[in-house]
């Protein structure tokens, strides 16, 4: 049977990147992360940002935290639509102010390395058009080697394609089938067109564009995208009942095999429909939840749709002001859950459930 614990953390997204090796360091939240690099989870209490949804964080092939990307503030305010970058100190990087973004976009920070130079990151960000819709995507470049090792933001806000401004609430990036290239993966808005580029030496190419499964409405901009660890799989959830997923050619970067997974009995808690998904370590398990209840799925199974078994429902007393968040896959193979108190994001209250983070033991045991 699978138990979900929980630990003191404050809720905030786990966005990371699939296969990324300097995931070993997550900040996120009201300044608060976790670190495995030690191998067991501890809490770090010194970063400094304050997103309610969107950041991202990497680190060195030792399990270093070399630095982060996010907002300062959850207030409207200047820090809300514009985020910094801070070195390993918790510092703000030299050039690290003012970097277009936005804290309340699910997944709006990637952070990659260079292929072409080992010193070189990229940061990825999605600024905000309004409610459910973001603007350009942007990419910023830090060079590792300059002021004494702490880094330089040496480009910033460079616009990926400014013919594209109509994305959708989710980004990723998974690893290209020759192991050194990234494709960094958005969805299109009120439309079914995957929209992708690629990181190479050469830097960023593209947009590439497919269409692929529905159309989805503007209303399912929100909810996170996810991929399995080999890549070959990528699952998407919106609202109202939103559940996708694709099959995945990590080469020629193409989608095919859709497979409709969203139906309306999922929808308990005020129809805001699924939110966030995961896949497990093996890929045999799609996990998605919404705002109250969390369901496993067997993606080995012969029978499409895929059988499901509900893992997780809260009480009552739960439902009325706690929603459950992002998912991100860690090193210690759990899956770690965020949650809230309702929608009071960035406000001053503390309690178990805004100081909380979730996880399941054994993502790839059944039932």
């Amino acid at each position: 049977m699978r138990t979900i614990y929980t630990c003191l953390l404050l809720f905030g997204s786990l966005t990371m990147s699939h296969g990324q090796s300097g995931s070993s360091n997550w900040i996120f939240g009201d300044s608060l992360g976790i670190s495995f690099s030690g191998g067991s989870p501890l809490i770090l209490s010194q970063p400094v940002l304050s997103s309610s949804e969107s950041s991202a964080s990497i680190s060195d092939t030792n399990g270093t935290l070399l630095f982060y990307a996010g907002s300062s503030s959850y207030l409207p305010s200047p820090g809300w639509s514009s985020f910094r970058i801070w070195d390993r100190d918790h510092n703000m990087m030299v050039n690290g102010d003012s970097i277009n973004g936005w804290s309340t976009i699910t997944q709006g920070c990637v952070i990659l390395p260079d292929p072409g130079n080992m010193d070189q990151y990229y940061v990825f960000t999605l600024g905000s058009g309004g409610f459910g819709i973001t603007s350009e995507l942007y990419y910023s470049i830090v060079d590792m080697t300059l002021n004494n090792g702490y880094g330089d933001v040496v480009s910033k806000n460079n616009i990926a394609d400014p013919s594209i401004t109509d994305y959708c609430e989710k980004m990723i990036a998974i690893r290209h089938g020759n192991g050194r290239d990234w494709w960094i993966i958005l969805h299109g808005f009120a439309n079914n067109n995957f929209i992708f580029y690629l990181l190479s030496p050469t830097g960023v190419s593209g947009p590439y564009v497919q269409s692929a499964g529905p159309i989805y409405p503007s209303y399912s901009s929100a909810g996170q995208m996810a991929a399995s660890m080999n890549g070959d799989r990528i699952a998407i959830a919106g609202r109202p009942a939103l559940l996708d997923v694709f099959d995945f050619d990590r080469c020629s970067g193409t989608f095919s095999n859709h497979i409709s997974l969203g139906d309306t009995t999922n929808n308990t808690n005020n129809g805001i429909g699924f939110y966030g998904c995961s896949f497990s370590p093996s890929g045999q398990y799609l996990y998605a939840s919404n705002a109250d209840s969390l369901f496993q799925y067997d993606v080995t199974a012969s029978a499409v749709p895929w059988g499901k078994t509900l893992i997780f429902s809260s009480d009552q007393a739960c439902r009325d002001s706690c929603v459950i968040g992002q998912h991100a896959l860690a090193s210690d193979g759990r899956i770690y859950i965020a949650n809230t108190s309702l929608y009071k994001t960035g406000n001053t209250t503390i309690d178990n459930y805004n100081s909380s983070i979730s996880f399941i033991t054994d993502p790839d045991a059944q039932g």
